[in-house]
């Protein structure tokens, strides 16, 4: 089943009248932005303040792909049931985007040997490489329907399985898409120290990237983070709490060890260019704040709250710009040929493959 929803009309639309391919129809034809989010929460907790911006001038869609909960599930930090579709019909009706949801199975459940934090993390497998062509197709279909100007997809920062295939989509079908792409730092992985410059140095070259430290300190200054996050905090009894920790330690190492990117200046310069765009939300940081916690089973269990998140938000966005203001971050991937020492070098985005596939 499909389901859509506008937010304006306040209610959820279990039978909508589908397009000729059984896809559902947008609320509306023209939208400012069109938000590719995985599962239900990622392009509010990653863009909220961008979306309650935009949304002033005209509508906006959100599409979440990997919303079909065929079971209730409460494990580490995974809630999947219906309360996940009321909480993103809350969200909606709050900040007055519309939505559609296409259904797709989450990782967590379409695969038994997904259901492991870990697992989730771990790369693409020949089953989710088959079903990516279906992806990208209902995708393109959604957004052959309506007439917007920027798009906006997920960059992949943490590596779960279900954002890779959604970045992995949008990479097929900016090239179809008449307006502009823009990739967002997927939250809140983007909090953590090293993780966005470890995915961007997976998939591209960034010009103004800061020096590469080692590999222990970059690993003890992402692991310290986590170690202290809401998601681990909440572990109980305490001695379960510190055996986690040295889990959760050891996994963090080898995830950096395995998308960690030592290339030269050449390795570089055959990677797509990537350009970051800043966009200060100071103005609407309390509106995405309220946004974020209408997700109440993802809020409490990633943030110890509103004040916590408040300033993972404050702490990050110093990390980005001087200014005394909340941003959000935002890369365009160029198709043009990157030049390095003078010389073209012939290898665009179609030619790049990521490291699942290498």
């Amino acid at each position: 089943m499909t389901v859509i929803w506008k937010a304006s009309d306040q209610k959820i639309s279990a039978g909508p009248a589908p397009g000729p391919g059984g896809m559902p129809q947008p609320a509306a034809r023209r939208y400012r932005a069109v938000f590719i989010s995985p599962h239900l929460d990622d392009a509010i907790f990653s863009c909220g303040g961008t979306i309650a911006r935009l949304i002033e001038d005209v509508p906006v869609l959100v599409v979440n792909v990997f919303s079909r909960c065929t079971e209730g599930v409460r494990k580490y930090a995974a809630v999947l049931g219906a309360e996940r579709r009321g909480e993103e019909k809350a969200a909606a009706i709050f900040l007055g985007y519309d939505a559609i949801c296409l259904e797709e199975t989450d990782a967590f459940l379409r695969q038994g040997s997904r259901r492991s934090i870990r697992r989730l993390f771990s790369p693409p497998t020949a089953a989710d490489l088959a079903d990516l062509p279906r992806i990208t197709g209902r995708l393109a279909e959604c957004l052959a329907a309506v007439d917007s100007d920027n798009l906006y997809v997920p960059l992949g920062v943490g590596w779960h399985v279900d954002h890779v295939l959604c970045h992995q989509a949008a990479l097929d079908l900016a090239s179809r898409f008449r307006g502009r792409v823009f990739h967002y730092e997927d939250s809140p992985y983007c909090f953590i120290p090293n993780a966005v410059r470890c995915r961007l140095d997976e998939i591209g070259h960034w010009a103004a990237a800061p020096l590469k430290g080692s590999l222990d300190r970059e690993w003890w200054e992402s692991c310290s983070h986590y170690l202290r996050s809401a998601v681990l905090c909440h572990v109980r009894p305490r001695p379960v709490r510190w055996a986690a920790s040295v889990v959760v330690a050891a996994y963090l190492l080898g995830l950096m060890r395995q998308h960690r990117v030592d290339g030269d200046a050449g390795s570089a310069a055959r990677r797509p260019r990537l350009s970051p765009q800043l966009e200060d939300i100071s103005a609407q940081e309390g509106l995405k704040l309220d946004a974020m916690m209408c997700y109440e089973s993802q809020f409490r269990t990633l943030f110890h709250g509103r004040s916590d998140c408040e300033e993972l938000h404050r702490n990050y966005s110093r990390t980005l710009n001087d200014r005394d203001a909340i941003f959000e971050r935002f890369w365009t991937l160029s198709r043009e040929p990157h030049r390095c020492a003078g010389s073209a070098v012939r290898a665009g985005i179609k030619k790049w493959r990521p490291w699942y596939e290498r």
